[in-house]
């Protein structure tokens, strides 16, 4: 389940736009789907949204969204959201900044702490691999093809296998970088900068929740923000034991928020089983709330995580991007990362501390940053001042600072 299908499901639910999952359909129209995100890849048909892209963009292998009346196609979950204007009840360009940013920063961040999450927890990979052949997703649209025959169970191990391995060795692509690969690959070990970092996530949005359905401070409604931070999170407390565990330990209150999403998309779509494996029955009871939550103290912790890894590691990653384009390399991406070029090196500054990183040149984190500093050089000295008022937050020193140091190796093999 990726958690920006997640995050565009729960986006279509609260927009109250009727939709279906691809596996809840029969083969012929799952069958019929698979060919049509195909022909999308090969540039035969239109992609109707994002309406404009860029080269430095990524067709990504989920989630796709088509509309039969219309007969459009849609991807990028940011953009989706934008259409659906899912912001638009905010009260002020300051809101709409950070909520811009905090999504950017649980869509690209948390996307790292949520998969180093599950392929690095020997209960998570079991219970995730062992759920493949059942679970949302291309593998069920293929075993749904075997029907009316049984599933042979040895198909379902193998199938488990081939994807335990692939996801497993994409580890390091997603900066999770244990011991073991950071010898092999010459790279700085990370894999205690996302376990520390997902604890302290934790704790900043247990606060949040506490305090407020809704993660912008005075937002009636959800937001990128919100629908960002469910997607991320939800792909892990949804099927995943191990993580599931640690959530229900560590932030009880943030884990039912989760839960409470996931039910209303499951009733949504008219969906009685999968995905609500893990998920809690629905109470349709208010959560409740702490009567004295540290106020603004969540969102402190949220987004002194956002200027001390995902800041630096746009801006880093943009001017790598710049170096790299300047001696005419052409490779990016997981391709590159897998000839071994590309591959940056920069550091995180932590409490008087560098701590060194490594990671290769994305291109579509190049436009994540170039939008981000386009929305932010749009804000004006109020809106700015706004901003470290309301959130009581330094955010301009994060955008003002010089850059840290960058260094990019032309190739080696990995």
């Amino acid at each position: 389940m990726s958690p920006f299908a997640l995050k565009v499901a729960a986006a279509l639910t609260y927009s109250h736009v009727p939709f279906k999952w691809v596996f809840q359909l029969n083969a012929f129209a799952a069958i019929r789907y698979e060919l049509w995100v195909n022909m999308l890849r090969l540039g035969l048909f239109q992609i109707d949204i994002p309406k404009s892209r860029t080269d430095l963009e990524e067709l990504p292998l989920v989630p796709f969204l088509f509309s039969e009346r219309d007969r459009k196609a849609a991807y990028d979950s940011t953009a989706i959201l934008d259409e659906l204007s899912v912001d638009a009840h905010l009260d002020s360009p300051s809101n709409e900044f950070m909520s811009y940013l905090l999504e950017e920063f649980f869509d690209e961040w948390g996307l790292y702490i949520v998969h180093h999450n599950r392929w690095t927890d020997l209960t998570n990979r079991i219970s995730w691999g062992n759920d493949v052949s059942k679970s949302p997703g291309y593998f069920l649209n293929c075993n749904e093809m075997l029907k009316p025959y049984p599933k042979p169970h040895a198909l379902s191990i193998y199938t488990s296998n081939i994807f335990n391995r692939r996801q497993t060795r994409r580890l390091p692509y997603l900066f999770s970088v244990d011991k073991l690969n950071a010898s092999r690959l010459k790279i700085p070990e990370t894999v205690h900068l996302l376990d520390s970092s997902f604890e302290r996530l934790l704790d900043g949005l247990e606060l949040i929740y506490m305090e407020s359905n809704y993660m912008i401070p005075g937002s009636a409604a959800f937001t990128k923000a919100d629908l960002s931070c469910f997607g991320q999170f939800n792909m892990n407390a949804l099927l995943e034991i191990g993580t599931r565990e640690k959530m229900k330990l560590r932030s009880p209150t943030f884990l039912r928020w989760l839960d409470e999403m996931q039910c209303t998309i499951n009733e949504h779509v008219h969906l009685k089983e999968l995905p609500q494996v893990l998920t809690e029955p629905k109470t349709n009871s208010v959560i409740a709330r702490d009567e004295n939550p540290q106020s603004g103290s969540g969102m402190a912790i949220i987004l002194s995580e956002c200027v001390k890894f995902f800041i630096p590691l746009m801006r880093a990653n943009a001017k790598a991007f710049e170096i790299a384009n300047e001696r005419g390399e052409t490779i990016y991406n997981e391709a590159a990362f897998d000839k071994g070029r590309c591959i940056f090196s920069s550091e995180f500054e932590m409490e008087g501390r560098v701590v060194p990183y490594s990671q290769v040149v994305k291109t579509f984190q190049v436009g994540v940053w170039s939008n981000i500093m386009s929305k932010w050089n749009a804000l004006s000295a109020e809106d700015i001042f706004e901003i470290e008022t309301r959130y009581k937050f330094n955010i301009r020193e994060a955008f003002e600072k010089q850059i840290s140091p960058v260094s990019l190796q032309v190739s080696s093999k990995l």
